[in-house]
């Protein structure tokens, strides 16, 4: 307290009691006055002076400089970057924070059901569903993301095996194959890329000569037919591969006779994957 002397003196009573007294629920009490040094007892016109300017302050306490740190921290209402926010912990015990109203954002959002696969399922499940078309679109292009194309009764549209874009067709050549010579029906594809033999149709137009047909991966035989005589179109063997023949990665498939002389007409579709 600056240049100031407090002291303390009983107050004289009155009557009966030999210094002033206060009514307590206990009953009577001595009262005390404290005056100034200027002689001015304290009271309601004349506050007791205190001054914290040279007061210590305890271990640990904010101070005018870490006060004033945090108060650049803590900008109006709005986005700051983290230097000048305030750091926020949450704990590792936090029970989720619902969200609701329209959320956006940029970057990239990763989200997950809640079962893994092959995981006995739970939660409710994530509607799936497509664009009803009646029209071939051609707006869509290579490294496009493209929606489910669904029929107007609510059925997917699929393809078997593969886009169309990498299907081979092999026509059978005039006069038929009468050699024992190999006949590319499918190009080697390039690296890491095979062929798949879909389906293959085979005919015999020799009147005399009977012959088995093969089909080659590079120079291993992965199918064989009989073909007899005068085989009519109508009687063709005709083959559908529930599981397409399979080659080997960036090899030529090719069908061969396996005896001179036959009239063999050989039609095949595929196509290309890994």
């Amino acid at each position: 307290m600056p240049n100031s002397t407090i002291t303390a003196r009983a107050n004289v009573g009155t009557g009966a009691d030999l210094l002033a007294t206060v009514d307590t629920p206990q009953g009577k009490a001595g009262a005390v006055a404290v005056v100034l040094s200027t002689g001015v007892d304290v009271g309601t016109g004349n506050p007791f002076p205190v001054s914290v300017g040279t007061l210590p302050l305890p271990s640990g306490a904010a101070t005018e400089a870490t006060v004033a740190a945090i108060s650049t921290k803590t900008p109006a209402l709005g986005q700051a970057l983290a230097a000048a926010s305030s750091p926020v912990v949450i704990a590792s015990n936090q029970s989720a924070v619902p969200i609701s109203g329209a959320v956006t954002g940029s970057g990239t959002f990763t989200s997950g059901g809640p079962a893994a696969h092959s995981a006995v399922a739970s939660g409710n499940p994530v509607q799936v569903g497509g664009v009803v078309a009646v029209a071939v679109s051609i707006a869509e292009v290579a490294g496009d993301v493209c929606r489910s194309t669904m029929t107007t009764g609510g059925a997917l549209v699929t393809k078997g095996f593969s886009v169309p874009e990498v299907d081979w067709a092999y026509a059978a050549t005039a006069g038929g194959i009468a050699t024992t010579t190999d006949v590319v029906i499918a190009a080697a594809a390039g690296a890491s890329v095979r062929n798949y033999l879909a389906a293959i149709s085979v005919t015999n137009a020799s009147a005399t000569i009977a012959t088995e047909v093969v089909i080659k991966d590079g120079a291993t035989v992965i199918w064989r037919e009989t073909l007899g005589t005068q085989m009519l179109p109508s009687s063709a063997a005709q083959r559908t591969f529930p599981i397409p023949l399979r080659g080997s990665a960036n090899t030529a498939l090719s069908v061969a006779c396996v005896t001179i002389g036959a009239a063999v007409y050989v039609n095949a579709q595929g196509y290309i994957a890994p």
